[in-house]
């Protein structure tokens, strides 16, 4: 993969996220995603796919 072509993944990734009300912020060396359902660390945001962002159901533990 180039590094246009990475970019131009990340700025997907960036689309997707404002679409879907998900915060994007530094972590270390790589990059939180959290919001409604989606809580998750990744090292380049040209690696996330559609469904990486998708909700995931949260179960309460008693």
């Amino acid at each position: 993969m180039t590094e246009n072509e990475r970019e131009h993944y990340r700025e997907r990734t960036r689309a997707l996220c404002t679409a879907r009300g998900l915060t994007i912020a530094p972590y270390g060396l790589g990059w939180w995603i959290s919001g409604p359902g989606v809580n998750l660390v990744i090292a380049d945001l040209a690696f996330i796919r559609e469904q990486d962002l998708k909700p995931l159901p949260f179960f309460n533990r008693e």
